[in-house]
């Protein structure tokens, strides 16, 4: 999920009630909870929703959407998203077939009416309005990166400055961050990063700026997936799919979250960045993560290459402008 954001169509800011940073996930630290400057926007665990809502309203029960319609903000969109997989450290080593189904989930969604729904999302540049595509052949490519090492409980930086090293892979000697794409850092088993091993968080996004990630080259945006299938049902296995079938449900719920979130918000944690949010500072797959049932509940669908479980993302447009989940 996601971290930051303000005002918005149809919800009001005023009577809001505050919450404190802590039941928000806003709070300063890292994802493991520390007290520091920075913490990303993270993909919490399953749990009920702790969101600011109109004083004497009820919170969201668990499984439920967060209401309320996302607005801009001014920031960037992905206008034509692209995809970049590493598996760092993973050696050739797959037991549980989570980097198998990243690759034909990543491979397939480009395209895909789940997708599409990010397209309604927009950027304004000089006064004209520039829409989010959905092309196909989003991936790009892939690396299995076996040679810079690393070790449990890696830190944000750690995790930016392997994406640093992706943009160097992937484009040669004198690559350039190229500025439509997410690098997605999935880590394996035995080596995550802080906070995940202690059920902080599922996954997170962000995008590399001097503040942050000090000697990273800015620009970048990336996602942080830390070995989901590790964590069980708190990050989303057999949320769609019963016994075996679903034991990578949230392997691609976290991968997608995060795609979408990054495409419609990519640099929030940048001064002036933030693009696509909602009253409570969620973003689109915030506003729909682990919904059960309704419109966007989580639910299989069906790309080229195989069938994938994938949460809802938030539609603006969805029951005729009050908005609502939706997976396409």
């Amino acid at each position: 999920m996601s971290l930051n954001r303000v005002a918005i169509g149809s919800v009001c800011l005023a009577g809001l009630l505050a919450l404190p940073a802590s039941a928000s996930g806003h709070a300063s630290g890292d994802a493991a909870g520390h007290a520091t400057a920075y913490r990303p926007r993270i993909m919490s665990p399953v749990q009920p929703p702790a969101v600011a809502l109109p004083v004497g309203a009820p919170l969201p029960a668990v499984g439920e959407p967060i209401p309320g319609n996302m607005a801009y903000f001014g920031g960037r969109v992905l206008l034509t998203p692209r995809i970049y997989l590493v598996f760092w450290g993973w050696h050739g080593r797959d037991p549980d077939g989570v980097a198998r189904q990243l690759v034909r989930f990543f491979t397939g969604v480009g395209g895909s009416a789940w997708e599409n729904v990010a397209t309604q999302y927009y950027e304004t540049q000089n006064g004209r309005t520039y829409d989010v595509a959905n092309p196909s052949g989003q991936l790009r490519g892939v690396w299995y990166d076996g040679t810079n090492p690393l070790h449990d409980n890696l830190s944000n930086l750690d995790i930016a400055r392997e994406a640093a090293r992706a943009v160097g892979h992937f484009g040669g000697r004198h690559a350039h961050v190229d500025p439509q794409a997410v690098y997605l850092v999935a880590t394996p088993r035995d080596a995550n990063s802080d906070g995940f091993n202690q059920r902080a968080y599922c996954a997170w996004h962000d995008s590399t700026g001097t503040a942050n990630y000090p000697g990273v080259t800015p620009g970048i945006v990336f996602v942080d997936l830390p070995y989901v299938f590790k964590a069980g049902a708190s990050c989303g296995q057999n949320t769609v799919n019963a016994g075996a079938a679903g034991e990578l449900d949230g392997v691609t719920e976290a991968a997608g979250h995060e795609y979408l979130e990054s495409i419609t918000d990519p640099d929030y944690s940048q001064s002036g960045g933030v693009a696509w949010q909602d009253v409570n500072h969620d973003e689109n797959g915030d506003k729909c993560a682990y919904v059960k049932y309704g419109p966007g509940a989580v639910t299989n669908i069906r790309l080229r290459t195989g069938t994938f479980a994938v949460q809802g993302t938030w539609s603006n447009d969805g029951l005729d402008g009050a908005g609502a989940c939706s997976t396409g």
